[in-house]
């Protein structure tokens, strides 16, 4: 698998974790779409969320997801 396949099987996972926690269908959620406003996120749903990305393997920190506003800033920062 390239690099461009795995980015994008890497992102597939983590809209997955990110659907399942909250209960939506993966179409509901876009690049664009942020955490607290458009997703209704809480700071227990996030660190719940953090802790799932960190259990599959991605590193992230409380502390890195300060500047993280929307999905697609998280991808960036988890994926590249």
């Amino acid at each position: 698998m390239n690099q461009k396949n795995n980015q994008k099987e890497e992102i597939r996972i983590i809209k997955s974790l990110l659907v399942e926690q909250l209960g939506l269908d993966i179409e509901d959620v876009d690049g664009e779409d942020g955490f607290t406003d458009d997703l209704h996120m809480n700071p227990t749903d996030i660190a719940d969320f953090l802790q799932r990305l960190q259990e599959n393997g991605f590193e992230i920190e409380p502390d890195d997801f300060e500047d993280i506003k929307t999905f697609r800033d998280l991808t960036d920062f988890l994926v590249g």
